[in-house]
């Protein structure tokens, strides 16, 4: 798990959630990056960029769900691979 005080400008993290197999009522956990643009000056909050969309601002509590490794899969649903 990540914390502000560790973080660097660019650094990559990984986010895992919960998503649907195309259209269908299965899910399956999925992984996309999350790549930190800038960190406050207070330590409190960062700006970071999730799956390549426009940075909004993370907080420590949500900084602390996001992972600094990147894991590996667990299994596969309908040939995708789940986290």
């Amino acid at each position: 798990m990540a914390t502000i005080k560790n973080l660097e400008v660019g650094q990559v993290l990984w986010e895992i959630k919960r998503c649907r197999c195309g259209n269908t009522t299965m899910k399956r956990n999925a992984i996309f990056p999350v790549q930190v643009v800038s960190i406050a000056e207070d330590g409190l909050s960062i700006m970071a960029s999730w799956n390549h969309n426009p940075p909004h601002r993370y907080r420590e509590k949500d900084v602390a769900k996001l992972r600094v490794n990147k894991p590996y899969p667990k299994g596969k649903v309908f040939g995708m691979n789940s986290y």
